[in-house]
């Protein structure tokens, strides 16, 4: 059976994080990872975990390990601006993630994204949390 992001996308617009469980979530990433198109997925995930920015989502849980298994595949830069545009929690762990598994320039560019949250996130905790993984 051929699954396509298209037939996928909307259970996770309409997972409740309040009511769904993360098993749920780990079954909409699992039907995610198996389309052949499934890193087309990766911005709509990063816009999901921004607009859900309290939610426990897991930790890491299923959408990081969805996320992260594009690592190198053009997964950094999306995560990059959906942490520039809204930080949450979730997504400034992740940054952190790829700053640890990074070096150089890259490495460089990451922790300058995580040192504007640190400054500038509009939710304490996201900066307390950018500034601590600064080592600040």
């Amino acid at each position: 059976m051929i699954v396509v992001i298209a037939e996928v996308l909307p259970q996770l617009d309409r997972f409740d994080t309040d009511s769904g469980s993360l098993e749920e979530l780990h079954e909409i990433c699992d039907r995610l990872s198996a389309c052949d198109d499934a890193r087309d997925a990766v911005p709509r995930v990063l816009k999901f975990i921004e607009q859900n920015p309290h939610a426990d989502l897991g930790c890491p849980g299923p959408l990081v390990h969805f996320l992260e298994q594009f690592f190198r595949s053009g997964y950094e830069e999306a995560l990059a601006s959906s942490v520039e545009q809204r930080p949450t929690l979730l997504n400034a762990w992740m940054l952190n993630r790829l700053i640890n598994g990074t070096e150089g320039n890259e490495k460089r560019r990451y922790r300058l994204v995580m040192e504007r949250v640190a400054a500038h996130a509009s939710d304490s905790e996201v900066r307390k949390l950018a500034a601590e993984f600064l080592g600040r």
